[in-house]
């Protein structure tokens, strides 16, 4: 008896872990049906909202004014105010990324004004703006480049020489007015002399005051390395007498850098111009790093004036404030008139010289007033309207932008290493914290349109 109880105690422990086996087993297989399930129902989701999104009218749905349109004519986004001049993409692509293009875009009331002389699909726009519209002694020629990166897969089969080509380009053009180079180069020139220091020593010149060729100083950069593409650079500006504009004309003095990546940072995009065109250029600049680019802005100011219609002049508008340390000077003015002043009071005989006199009074006073303490300013036509964020846009993204905002300035005022990392990883979860909530208020819309097809066919 037993042993026959010691046989089924066995039998039954046996039996249990089979059955904790079989439990652990099923648990898993469970949790496993779960997740595949919310696998399915979010493509299932995917797909009915891709398949009714083209054929389907939605109804009392708002649409914005200003809502940007996507994916019109190569991605080009359309700006308000703003015309496309061209656009080109390279349509031989290598790998899952497209390999990018260039857009050219200028306000509504100059585009008259702005013709395309070639473009080339592989990364280059020539335009040229009209002399007659912008009443300009000649024509100035605009070439936009996006070289690849010497080392890119593209760069491997492409068949073209991106600086042969500019360099023909700016020989041809040269004689026939003004012209200016510019875009993402891929070059690193370092500092390096961009101009042959033998240069023009042959030039006759009859007298110091004759010479209106402008002195060129050297260049500085905050990029020390040099690439090859920035050696075929520096030997294009040798052979047509282009100059860089970054790190010589306006507030760029340091020749700040272009791009910014996690793998460094680099002086990758480039303006070029001609010294005799350097009274041309009125400003220039390499402005603040952004969230939406690795390369930085750059600003580029040109002398040029569009005939453009009465209405479209900024208006302005004449202040006069006192400052009582020139008041010695308003008072010697007033001394000057002071004959006429009293002439106009001594013959004062009836209502109408009085008026006509304190009208002259008032002019003179307030004549030279202006002359001491006045200014002309510019009057503002146009009301600043707060923008207002995207309904996607959450909390969690207004901190991630304070955050990327703080890390920016600060590598801006000092570019070291750990200050790019920090601002590298802040614009990363920046634009990581911006999909998400994009892709979450999207997936919220699905839901609920997808919800209203079921409740309410009538309404949807």
């Amino acid at each position: 008896m037993k042993s026959e109880l010691i046989n089924i105690s066995k039998a039954m422990k046996s039996s249990t872990s089979e059955v904790n086996k079989i439990d652990k087993k099923l648990t898993s297989s469970v949790s496993d049906l779960r997740n595949e399930c919310g696998k399915l129902k979010e493509s299932f989701l995917d797909i009915q909202m891709k398949s009714t999104s083209n054929n389907l009218i939605f109804y009392n749905i708002p649409e914005a004014e200003t809502e940007v349109c996507w994916l019109k004519d190569n991605n080009l986004i359309e700006i308000d105010g703003f015309a496309k001049v061209s656009c080109v993409n390279r349509k031989q692509n290598i790998g899952v990324r497209s390999e990018g293009g260039i857009a050219v875009v200028c306000k509504n009331y100059i585009v008259d004004g702005i013709f395309v002389e070639k473009k080339f699909e592989y990364g280059i726009v020539i335009i040229k703006l009209d002399k007659l519209f912008f009443n300009s002694f000649d024509d100035t020629c605009i070439c936009f480049a996006y070289i690849p990166h010497e080392k890119s897969n593209f760069c491997q089969i492409c068949e073209h020489d991106f600086h042969d080509i500019i360099e023909n380009f700016v020989l041809e053009y040269k004689s026939k007015g003004s012209v200016i180079v510019c875009g993402d180069l891929n070059s690193r020139t370092g500092e390096l002399y961009d101009n042959l220091e033998t240069d023009n020593l042959d030039r006759l010149i009859y007298g110091v005051e004759s010479d209106d060729i402008p002195s060129i100083s050297k260049g500085r950069s905050m990029d020390k390395v040099t690439n090859v593409f920035g050696r075929k650079l520096l030997q294009m500006c040798y052979n047509t007498g282009l100059t860089i504009a970054n790190g010589g004309l306006g507030d760029d003095g340091d020749g700040k850098f272009t791009f910014c990546s996690s793998k460094g940072q680099s002086v990758n995009d480039y303006v070029l111009v001609f010294t005799e065109n350097y009274n041309r250029v009125a400003d220039f600049n390499v402005l603040q790093f952004n969230a939406f680019s690795d390369h930085a802005p750059i600003f580029c100011e040109l002398r040029l004036y569009p005939r453009l219609l009465t209405n479209n002049f900024p208006k302005t508008h004449n202040i006069i404030k006192w400052d009582s340390s020139k008041s010695h000077e308003y008072n010697q003015l007033l001394l000057q008139h002071s004959e006429s002043l009293l002439t106009l009071v001594n013959n004062l005989s009836s209502a109408d010289d009085v008026n006509d006199a304190v009208r002259e009074i008032s002019c003179v006073l307030h004549d030279n007033a202006f002359k001491v303490f006045g200014k002309t300013i510019l009057v503002n036509n146009y009301t600043n309207v707060k923008r207002h964020n995207n309904e996607w846009f959450n909390a969690k993204c207004a901190l991630e932008r304070r955050r990327f905002n703080s890390s920016r300035n600060l590598y801006q005022r000092h570019s070291t290493d750990a200050n790019r990392q920090l601002h590298i990883l802040a614009r990363n979860s920046y634009n990581k914290a911006k999909r998400v909530a994009r892709a979450s208020f999207k997936r919220a819309k699905g839901l609920e349109l997808c919800k209203i097809a079921k409740t309410n066919p009538r309404k949807f």
